[in-house]
């Protein structure tokens, strides 16, 4: 809280969409987290709703600006200042250095150039750790296959879905003479199951990374013991709160959606801003020797369904498809008012989906499936999601 409110009367937040949260603490000689908790949250809607120069700075240099992925709905824009490219830089090498990251490494970047922040911070992250980069803008399986023949890539960069969709390919498994040593992924989610199957067939270690366009990636990012996120905290506030009062949950093992507070010089500025992520805290110490909190990320709100009270996230799903089918493919939809699971095959897996709904599933094959704005490993019908949200 006093490094916040150090921000604040620095004039870090002087913009007109800020502004108005910060005003009233201006006069405080100090800051009480229940006093912060009455500033009220900032979502995608008020970023939306408001320009890139009714959000800048009052000053500072502008390095880039750039916008969101969109897939969940319009683009959001923000500029990107120079504080940010340092922060960034300092958190890509305090968190990609714990995973042994150096100037020994060739990154291959497997990700759209031309769209969002995603592959430039990928190469970004290269950079700041003083290694090489490739990019593979478009990562079909013979295309990243043939990157790994003809480069000495250690470090492959992506969506977790391009790259076991590509790694998994009938090539892909029979090619183990390459100098790949690592996989970071970020973007969505990925199950344990998933991770599993890589790094056994490929003998690589494979790590997740966390980050949202209006801050950038890597905010977080996991170390080599794979449990859970660090962060910046020197950089960072950050808060797990409650999906529907708003109250803040302090304790591990209760679930609810973080906020995000920047405590630098930001290109545009957010004040506690609703990520949509479900998360939870982790408090017992990492056996990396790593002091302070750890984060686990579940899900996107959009991302996930909540039964009478029970969350079924992303992984949940996953780990079943992937145990039980090659194809981690997955779209439920209702079909005359029953629940429908089409799969690229019926298999094992039915049973324990089931299980996880706690509701009869009708399973059918389906060949082609529905345009989505980004690979995920299952996806559900909007009549679905309202059938599943109203039980």
């Amino acid at each position: 809280m006093k490094k916040f409110l150090q921000c604040v009367k620095s004039g870090y937040f002087n913009n007109p969409v800020t502004i108005e949260r910060v005003e009233p603490l201006k006069g405080l000689s100090e800051l009480s987290y229940d006093d912060f908790c009455h500033i009220p949250v900032m979502t995608k809607s008020d970023i939306r709703s408001t320009s890139i120069e009714t959000r800048e700075l009052e000053s500072g240099r502008c390095v880039g600006i750039f916008s969101s992925s969109g897939s969940t709905g319009k683009r959001t824009y923000y500029k990107f200042s120079q504080e940010d490219q340092d922060v960034f830089n300092e958190t890509a090498r305090e968190l990609f250095g714990r995973l042994g990251v150096n100037s020994d490494d060739v990154f291959a970047v497997c990700a759209p150039v031309g769209e969002g922040i995603m592959a430039h911070c990928m190469i970004w992250e290269a950079i700041a750790n003083c290694s090489g980069y490739t990019v593979c803008p478009t990562p079909s399986p013979s295309n990243v296959m043939e990157m790994l023949d003809n480069i000495p890539v250690t470090i492959i960069a992506g969506l977790p879905s391009v790259l076991d969709f590509s790694l998994e390919s009938e090539k892909g498994t029979q090619s183990h003479k390459t100098h790949l040593r690592m996989m970071i992924s970020g973007g969505h989610y990925m199950s344990e199951a998933k991770r599993d199957r890589i790094e056994s067939v490929w003998g690589i270690e494979w790590y997740n990374a966390y980050g949202i366009s209006e801050f950038f990636g890597p905010l977080m990012c996991e170390c080599r013991c794979k449990n859970g996120f660090h962060y910046n905290q020197k950089c960072l506030f950050v808060e797990i709160v409650d999906v529907h009062s708003k109250e803040p949950i302090e304790g591990p093992g209760k679930i609810g959606i973080m906020l995000l507070t920047p405590l630098w010089k930001k290109g545009s500025p957010l004040i506690r801003y609703w990520t949509d992520d479900y998360a939870e805290w982790i408090d017992e110490p990492c056996t990396c020797g790593a002091f302070g909190r750890r984060i686990r990320i579940l899900g996107r709100q959009c991302d996930v369904i909540c039964i009478n009270g029970r969350y079924i996230f992303p992984n949940d799903i996953e780990e079943i498809l992937v145990r039980n089918s090659r194809n981690t493919l997955a779209y439920f939809d209702i079909e005359d008012d029953d629940i429908v699971c089409f799969l690229p095959e019926i298999n094992g897996s039915c049973g324990e989906l089931e299980r996880l709904f706690d509701t009869e599933i009708h399973f059918k094959t389906k060949s082609e499936w529905p345009n989505i704005n980004r690979p995920k490993p299952y996806y559900f019908s909007k009549t679905l999601k309202q059938r599943l949200s109203d039980r």
